[in-house]
């Protein structure tokens, strides 16, 4: 395999990934690599949203002063211009997962805030069952990593929305029938990926400091590689 094909794919699994935790209510991946894929309705490109919810951002602080802008998030009135340019000239750059989140941060707004699209996000409730297997994955997920849930939801949040999203695409139509083999093993296979979501989220710095339980270390729960704990026990 070519270095291009391996470096491809690499950015294809990364747009992904950014689509499932950009997009809670979105029932599949939307791949914005190849531009002969639809997209569901009213739904935009997430290099989309985030260039205009960054407009955005610069017009409430900064009163669409770009270079007050620049300078407060450390970076260049340059290369912010970069981030806003038409995505179809050739100096221009998009805004990654990681730089998003590091925007956000310094603007004090929530993780996720430059991700979401508010005229599609208005117009859609979530399914209670379903962010109920959300929430309650989370829940099992970071207590088995021994992190303290009290007080950091908000932290968490982009898990959660990760979560929402998988179990949007896997349970959507059919819900698992908890107390069942082949519904416990759903469950448990669901809470694996929530578990990976969480520990590269610590790994990668994007959720930001998390409390533990009094007592143990941060080291064993971040390194969280070990086999869940949640395999064979019961969902309340």
């Amino acid at each position: 395999m070519s270095d291009t094909k391996v470096s491809r794919s690499m950015t294809d699994k990364s747009i992904r990934k950014v689509d499932v935790l950009a997009r809670p209510m979105c029932p599949q991946e939307v791949d914005h690599t190849y531009r002969g894929h639809a997209y569901h309705l009213g739904m935009r490109p997430i290099t989309d949203i985030r260039r205009a919810r960054l407009r955005q951002l610069i017009d409430e602080l900064f009163d669409g002063n770009q270079a007050a802008f620049a300078e407060s998030i450390g970076k260049s009135r340059a290369y912010v211009g970069f981030w806003l340019a038409d995505p179809a000239k050739p100096h221009a750059k998009q805004i990654s997962h990681a730089t998003a989140r590091e925007v956000e941060a310094k603007a004090m707004k929530p993780a996720g805030w430059l991700d979401v699209d508010e005229a599609a996000s208005q117009s859609v409730i979530p399914d209670p069952a379903i962010l109920g297997i959300a929430l309650t994955s989370v829940d099992k997920v970071a207590r088995d990593r021994l992190i303290r849930i009290e007080g950091q939801m908000g932290v968490l949040a982009p898990v959660v929305m990760y979560a929402y999203a998988l179990a949007m695409r896997t349970f959507a139509g059919k819900l698992p029938v908890r107390g069942t083999v082949r519904g416990d093993k759903a469950l448990d296979d669901f809470d694996r990926k929530v578990a990976e979501n969480l520990g590269e989220g610590i790994e990668s710095g994007s959720l930001g400091p998390l409390e533990y339980v009094a007592g143990r270390s941060k080291k064993g729960p971040i390194q969280g590689k070990a086999k869940s704990k949640a395999a064979g026990r019961g969902r309340t």
